[in-house]
């Protein structure tokens, strides 16, 4: 079976040292208010992952949205709540 899934384009060079920076910026708070990092530890390894997000009010909801998204918007939930 041929699953059609997301496309997926690794960065060039210069957009990840920009990705980078931008990381260690919001990690250090320096940013807008809605500029937060996400941070997990790999299931493996432990080695800790991070990507930055926009936390944005839209309408009285709360939108999850990636700094690299180029169109949607996504909503944070745990569990059955939604936020």
């Amino acid at each position: 079976m041929n699953q059609a899934g997301p496309i997926f384009r690794k960065p060039n060079p210069f957009v990840r040292i920009l990705n980078k920076a931008f990381d260690a910026l919001v990690g250090l708070g320096i940013g807008l208010r809605h500029n937060y990092l996400v941070q997990v530890p790999g299931r493996r390894t432990g080695r800790v992952y991070s990507t930055p997000i926009d936390l944005l009010e839209f309408n009285g909801r709360r939108l999850l949205l990636p700094e690299d998204a180029h169109n949607g918007c996504g909503m944070l939930r745990v569990g059955a709540k939604s936020f």
